[in-house]
């Protein structure tokens, strides 16, 4: 999930909030060519911001819309009508103000991602016959399907990527 914002103390919340969740942010910091590292990244998911250095956010979402798909939800400060208006007509997919709610923020997230069908390879996880999808939270085996905690989701994965390993309790 790239973010591109521009405050310091926002991004980092956003990439710990995001790395707590198993997700894998990718903050943009430069902010002269981002259309560029969108492009090279190929995330899956934008957190854009409205205001940013040289750049609106609402032109660099029509940018990426020509020629990228993925889902961009707008975090930003500004609560108009017209700016979210202008933000979902130029190609958004969700508009969230801040201050904004950790929770409606998450299931917002996995939201977008669930309906722009972005679950790829890297996200479920096989051993033994059991498959774990990472991004739904869903483990499952002879077609039957469990959902997880966000623990037992953090721990399994963990197992999994690391099986035949030596896996320390931390």
């Amino acid at each position: 999930i790239m973010i591109i914002e521009d405050d310091p103390a926002t991004r980092e919340e956003l990439v710990l909030l995001l790395k707590n969740e198993s997700y894998q942010p990718v903050p943009v910091t430069d902010f002269t060519d981002i259309l560029s590292q969108v492009m090279t990244q190929a995330p899956d998911l934008i957190l854009l911001d409205l205001g940013l250095p040289g750049r609106n956010g609402l032109s660099l979402c029509a940018d990426i819309r020509k020629s990228a798909n993925m889902p961009i939800i707008f975090v930003t400060s500004r609560n108009s009508a017209i700016d979210e208006l202008k933000a979902l007509s130029l190609g958004g997919d969700d508009y969230i103000t801040k201050p904004y709610n950790i929770l409606v923020l998450l299931a917002r997230i996995r939201a977008a991602l669930r309906r722009s069908s972005a679950v790829s390879d890297s996200e479920i996880l096989e051993a033994k016959g059991l498959k774990l999808n990472l991004l739904k939270g869903v483990i499952s085996a002879d077609g039957q399907e469990l959902e997880l905690t966000r623990n037992e989701l953090r721990i399994l994965a963990h197992l999994m990527t690391h099986a035949g390993e030596i896996v320390s309790r931390a």
